[in-house]
This record gives C-alpha cells, sequence and structure tokens, in this order.
C-alpha cells in the first residue's frame, strides 16, 4: 500500500493527512470553464479521486 498526501480530512482513508486506503481510484475530470467564467481547453483537465468517503453519514 503506498501512502498518498490528501487534504480531504473528513473521508474515511485519512489518518493525519494521508490517504490509507487499499486503493485510490482516479478518474479524468473536466472542467468547462474555470472559475472566472472563462472556457478551458479541451486538453485542460484534471484528475478527481473516486475513493473518497465521507465519515459525516447523514
Amino acid at each position: 500500500m503506498a501512502l498518498i498526501k490528501c487534504p480531504a480530512e473528513i473521508c474515511i482513508h485519512n489518518f493525519n493527512g494521508m490517504c490509507e486506503a487499499d486503493a485510490v481510484e482516479m478518474t479524468d475530470f473536466e472542467y468547462y470553464e474555470d472559475y472566472e467564467g472563462k472556457r478551458r481547453d479541451i486538453l485542460e483537465d484534471d484528475m478527481k479521486c473516486n475513493t473518497y468517503q465521507s465519515k459525516n453519514k447523514n
């Protein structure tokens, strides 16, 4: 298991700022506009962690 730095403090896999999940699933996530509302380039995208699970189950 590899440890990954992670700021998601309310994730069940987060222990002292490190992700301790058995496996981390990353997916391609495309933003269509930036925070200023300008359209981003079609190739300008980010990765998103799908392993996140909230400690808060409401």
